[in-house]
């Protein structure tokens, strides 16, 4: 793939986030015009597949991917919202493969969606508590 090729929004951990949080019937019209993964081929899942893909984010907190978007990626995302509440982007975190170790996923998560909470109250988001819910949701 080319390196500043534009994707498909349906790919990487920062854009699953963003998506994770938008209405079904927006998630549904960007699904319809994406397209296999531009990192290692992928596969697109099914739509239902991926609403659950998404609903499953929305309960941990945060997006986790490898090798989606670029090979040899990992990423990691937790949702920023603004003061109507409704998510405004992510904030992620790209580490190289051979850099990562999967067992570091909970504490790193949770860094980032602590962080991604104080952004967002910052960025003028009340209740950011029932967006986030508590630290003891988080899980890989």
């Amino acid at each position: 793939a080319e390196k500043f090729r534009p994707t498909a929004a349906v790919w990487g951990a920062r854009s699953r986030v963003i998506l994770a949080h938008l209405p079904d019937d927006e998630v549904r019209r960007i699904y319809e015009k994406a397209e296999d993964s531009p990192a290692a081929g992928g596969l697109l899942p099914s739509i239902d597949d991926f609403l659950a893909i998404l609903a499953d984010i929305r309960l941990k907190g945060y997006a986790y991917s490898r090798s989606q978007k670029l090979q040899g990626a990992v990423g990691i995302a937790a949702p920023l919202f603004g003061a109507q509440g409704s998510v405004l982007g992510g904030l992620s975190v790209t580490i190289p493969d051979f850099r990562w170790d999967e067992k570091r996923l909970p504490e790193v998560s949770a860094v980032i969606v602590e962080q991604a909470r104080r952004l967002s109250s910052a960025l003028g988001c009340r209740g950011t508590a029932a967006l986030y819910g508590s630290p003891n949701r988080i899980r890989a």
